[in-house]
């Protein structure tokens, strides 16, 4: 029974060292703050790149994204000229609408073609037409030997007989 006690003491002494090793190590040390959330060690790399992807694939993940990037760029661009083109035919139609309150006959002039003249009458649009008569809206006021005057709208614009075609006063 002698034997137990021992054991048993020694038991007992080995318990209450490793105790206070325990609470020896978990003591705070006098220059660190006591702060039980904070991390034993915090990794702080010199660079953002990913230790477990090779230089090869960093490469082509920079070289995808300076493509994107030149992508988006050529896209913006074009959307840019397009909305350039865009403004540009506005405003050509809001010129070519002023132009025509200025002009009425503009919208007809080039709808009529004079084939050629012979003698007071005139040969417009493949059929004859005469003095007094109308054609898409415009009245012929005169039939002279190189052409032949309208009005439309009030004003006034003289056809000539082009010269290339072959035909011409009879």
């Amino acid at each position: 029974m002698k034997s137990s006690s021992f054991i048993y003491k020694i038991s007992a002494a080995v318990f209450l060292c490793v105790a206070a090793v325990v609470a020896f190590a978990q003591r705070p040390q006098a220059n660190q703050p006591e702060d039980k959330t904070a991390p034993a060690h915090v990794f702080k790399p010199e660079t953002k790149r990913d230790p477990f992807m090779s230089k090869q694939e960093i490469e082509l993940i920079e070289s995808a994204r300076i493509a994107e990037q030149k992508r988006r760029e050529s896209e913006r661009k074009r959307l840019e000229d397009q909305e350039k083109a865009r403004r540009a035919e506005i405003e050509k139609q809001r010129l070519l609408e002023e132009e025509l309150r200025k002009n009425p006959a503009r919208e007809i002039i080039n709808k009529i073609r004079v084939d050629g003249i012979v003698a007071n009458e005139v040969i417009i649009n493949g059929s004859f037409k005469g003095v007094g008569d109308s054609v898409l809206g415009a009245r012929i006021t005169k039939v002279s030997g190189t052409g032949v005057t309208f009005i439309y709208k009030g004003q006034t614009f003289v056809k000539k007989v082009p010269v290339t075609s072959g035909v011409g006063v009879l």
